[in-house]
This record gives structure tokens, C-alpha cells and sequence, in this order.
């Protein structure tokens, strides 16, 4: 039998049909004890996305100062 362990410290067997990753969709929806990494990882992704825009906008900003 495979099982998928958490850190909260649960452990829960992979049923037949069901695959690793909707087990632990399934986890996540209910346990308050298990960081969402997928949700980190978007955050994080989402902050250099933003920084990105604003240093392009800064960048446009700054050309059009110069060579108005």
C-alpha cells in the first residue's frame, strides 16, 4: 500500500484511481497545519512578477524624461 505523509504528520493511502497530487489537493483543502507550497510558490512568483512590471514601468518612465 502507498501512502502520502504530510508535516502535520498524517498519513493517507493512495486509494485506487486516485493520483499522489490529488491526495494531497485533497489534504490541503482541510488541514491547517500543512503549509500550501503551490500557494507560496504563486505568491512569491507573483511578487517578481510585479516587481518586474514596475521596474519596466520605471524604465519607460525614465526614457521618456530623457528623450521627451
Amino acid at each position: 500500500m502507498n501512502v502520502v505523509a504530510f508535516d502535520c504528520g498524517g498519513c493517507i493511502p493512495i486509494s485506487e484511481g486516485q493520483t499522489v497530487q490529488s491526495v494531497i489537493t485533497d489534504h490541503l483543502t482541510w488541514c491547517n497545519q500543512c503549509p500550501d507550497e503551490c500557494t507560496e510558490h504563486e505568491k512569491h512568483l507573483d511578487e517578481l512578477h510585479q516587481r518586474t512590471l514596475e521596474s519596466r514601468v520605471n524604465g519607460a518612465l525614465t526614457e521618456a524624461r530623457v528623450h521627451p
